[in-house]
C-alpha cells in the first residue's frame, strides 16, 4: 500500500495491511514521531533526518522525469522496538539534492531485506551505481532495535 501524507497520518489505515502481513509505504509529515532507543523515546521524523551523518543517504535514481533524470538523497532507518522486531518498520527519508526538501514514508515490509533491496523499495526508484550496496553502519546510531 502507498499513499500521501493524509492516508499515512492515520494509524487504522496502516494497521489493516499490517494485519495482513503486507507491507506499506505511506508518506508522513516532518512532525511524526518516531519511536526510537528502542521504542523508548518518541522524536519527530524532521529530527531524525537532522541527526543522520551523511554517510547514511544514499544517491538512489528514481527513474526520468519531464526534466532528465531525478536523483535523491535516500536514508533507510529501522524503528522497530524489541516488541514488534518482527514486524519490520522503517522510516525512509528522502532528499532532494537541489532543494534539499524532504520528504518522509513510513515503512514496513513483511519480510526483512536490507536496504535497497528491501521488498518495499519503491518501484520508481531504479537502479543506481549504489543499488547493491548496502547501508553504512554509521546510521545504526538513532536505530531502534
Amino acid at each position: 500500500m502507498t499513499g500521501d501524507e493524509a492516508y499515512g497520518q492515520d494509524p487504522r489505515l496502516r494497521a489493516a495491511p499490517e494485519a495482513r502481513g503486507t507491507g506499506y509505504v505511506p508518506a508522513v509529515a516532518c512532525s511524526t514521531r518516531i519511536r526510537i532507543s528502542h521504542g523508548r523515546t518518541p522524536v519527530r521524523a524532521d529530527t531524525v533526518a537532522g541527526h543522520l551523518p551523511g554517510a547514511a543517504r544514499h544517491r538512489q535514481s528514481a527513474g526520468n522525469g519531464a526534466k532528465g533524470p531525478r536523483h535523491y538523497d535516500w536514508a533507510w532507518i529501522r524503528i522497530d522496538t524489541a516488541a514488534d522486531a518482527d514486524k519490520h518498520h522503517q522510516l525512509l527519508i528522502r532528499r532532494n539534492r537541489t532543494t534539499r526538501e524532504l520528504a518522509f514514508y513510513l515503512c514496513r515490509s513483511p519480510t526483512a531485506a536490507p536496504w535497497p533491496n528491501s521488498p518495499m523499495w519503491p518501484a520508481s526508484a531504479g537502479a543506481s551505481k549504489n543499488a547493491s550496496r548496502p547501508p553504512r553502519d554509521k546510521s545504526a546510531r538513532i536505530t531502534a532495535r
